[in-house]
């Protein structure tokens, strides 16, 4: 079975609703880029998708992202710029995050 990508329906769902290709290649792109935002972004153990299904989020995978979060933080310990102060801060959150769901 092979899978088929979006693009392939793209014509033909303009076609069905009667509506500009461009309107359902923008409404795929901001569905998809939700999506990826809700991943990267581990808003929660379980991520469920209509159509595709659920995916969890594997332990292993939270505890080895939260051990590289541990080493930058090491590497970040004194920030002597805005930006590393930044990216120490965003860090230090996303460990709470991930805290929290290895508690989940």
């Amino acid at each position: 079975m092979i899978p088929k990508s979006h693009k392939n329906y793209i014509k033909s769902t303009a076609e069905e609703i009667n509506c500009k290709e461009q309107l359902i290649i923008d409404i795929i792109g901001f569905y998809y880029s939700a999506v990826r935002k809700s991943l990267s972004d581990v808003e929660s153990i379980n991520i469920k998708l209509d159509g595709l299904g659920t995916f969890k989020i594997k332990e292993k995978q939270l505890i080895k992202l939260k051990c590289q979060l541990e080493d930058h933080l090491k590497r970040l310990e004194s920030p002597e710029t805005f930006g590393q102060m930044k990216i120490k801060k965003e860090i230090q959150e996303n460990m709470i995050i991930y805290q929290e769901l290895l508690l989940y």
